[in-house]
């Protein structure tokens, strides 16, 4: 029985000394493993995510340098279809974004700043800040459904552009993946004044007449008078 009675004392006195222990000593798995914590502190993590970055243009880098600089300060924000930012971006809504900073104005669709600047025939001639189009999905039809903005020329063909891509948002991806490749359609210089149309014989005519066809605005041939 003394056994006994000794046990039980050495018990009460354990759980005694439970009862003063701190809370938070039962408690010692991380808090980010719960899902509403850690969905919390990704939040918090993300906070300034949703809102246009603060951007001071340099004197010592160009135009397009700083368009390029500006532009990669929104790596990471979502693709939102039909979204011009900041929180998420479409394809043209990022691309208008980022120049409107700069002082451009850009069409709503890829389609419409397709017809906008120079036309750029090889990817020779393609510098940084110059737009870059594509076929969207549908690498058979014939108009254009998406673009980006030029990062880099690497040379033998190889672009690397900054786009709002449907599945990661902004990212910088590159023409020499293959379903780039397939999709290119050419590229377009804004950053030097130049005429929204370009001269084919009597008519005028948008940069990529051949894949803007479908658009109704801007028409795709203007007819026009010659002057004697």
């Amino acid at each position: 029985m003394g056994s006994f009675s000794g046990t039980g004392s050495n018990y009460k006195l354990i759980i005694l000394l439970l009862l003063l222990l701190p809370f938070n000593a039962f408690t010692q798995v991380s808090t980010s493993s719960k899902p509403e914590v850690a969905q919390s502190q990704k939040k918090m993590s993300q906070s300034n995510k949703g809102q246009t970055i603060e951007y001071e243009p340099s004197d010592s880098l160009t135009k397009a340098e700083n368009i390029i600089c500006y532009s990669k300060l929104y790596l990471g924000r979502p693709y939102r279809r039909g979204s011009k930012g900041p929180g998420g971006f479409d394809c043209s809504g990022f691309t208008s974004f980022v120049f409107r900073k700069f002082g451009y104005s850009l069409g709503a669709s890829s389609g419409s700043q397709a017809v906008q600047g120079d036309r750029l025939k090889e990817t020779d001639h393609v510098k940084p800040g110059d737009l870059i189009f594509f076929k969207g999905r549908n690498s058979k039809a014939d108009r254009v459904g998406h673009v980006g903005i030029v990062i880099s020329n690497e040379g033998n063909g190889n672009l690397k552009f900054i786009h709002a891509e449907c599945n990661v948002g902004i990212s910088i991806d590159d023409l020499n993946k293959p379903y780039y490749k397939t999709r290119y359609v050419g590229c377009s210089r804004i950053l030097e004044e130049s005429p929204r149309f370009e001269m084919i014989g009597d008519y005028m005519a948008p940069a990529f007449p051949n894949y803007e066809i479908k658009y109704p605005t801007p028409p795709a041939f203007i007819k026009i008078e010659k002057r004697n």
